[in-house]
């Protein structure tokens, strides 16, 4: 609810002095209008008493809205603080290096780092790659490797296994494109590796 709707304390007790002055000036006026001649006491009380119960229970309805809009408000600003939380603790996970290091014509290791730059561990993270070249290589294997943590502002060296079957020409280093995920310390979300190349 924004301030500008928020009644001030002299606008409610205004008010307040406005729906007493009512329900006593109604009250007074039934008292006359009964079917008895004179001031009739007893039905200008009940009449007093049922409006002033019915501007009660509206009153307490339109307090109990303003409540209830304040706690959806502090609801809502519960929930962006918390997701203000988990987007500065998420772990962010970059390559920062990668290089194959072939040991034959047909097989060898691709070898790389990670670094989690963000303010929360990364966990279970996986790391595998793809390859693509214009000649139609294609491995017939590439590993993968799974961390269980990476801690915040640490760095983790990797090497996958790399085999091919046949080549129609060298194994070129910057065909193979490294890839893989992680989760948030509340392991309800994945999240990519960033990769880039140097």
């Amino acid at each position: 609810m924004s301030e500008e709707s928020k009644l001030s304390p002299g606008k409610v007790l205004l008010g307040a002095a406005i729906g007493l002055a009512i329900v006593v000036g109604l009250s007074i006026v039934v008292g006359y209008a009964g079917p008895k001649p004179g001031f009739q006491w007893e039905l200008a009380s009940i009449f007093g008493t049922a409006l002033g119960t019915t501007l009660l229970a509206a009153s307490t309805g339109a307090l109990a809205y303003s409540t209830w809009s304040d706690v959806r408000a502090t609801w809502q600003l519960a929930d962006l603080t918390k997701h203000d939380q988990d987007e500065r603790e998420r772990p962010l996970v970059l390559q920062l290096d990668w290089r194959p290091e072939i040991g034959s014509a047909l097989e060898g290791y691709l070898m790389g780092m990670l670094r989690n730059v963000g303010l929360g561990p990364a966990l279970r993270v996986e790391v595998t790659a793809d390859y693509a070249d214009e000649d139609g290589n294609e491995p017939s294997q590439i590993d993968s490797v799974v961390f269980p943590a990476i801690p915040s502002g640490e760095t983790q060296p990797f090497q996958l296994f790399v085999r091919f079957s046949e080549l129609t020409n060298e194994v070129r280093p910057d065909g193979f494109r490294l890839r893989g995920t992680f989760t948030d310390r509340s392991q309800q979300r994945n999240y990519d590796i960033i990769s880039w190349q140097n």
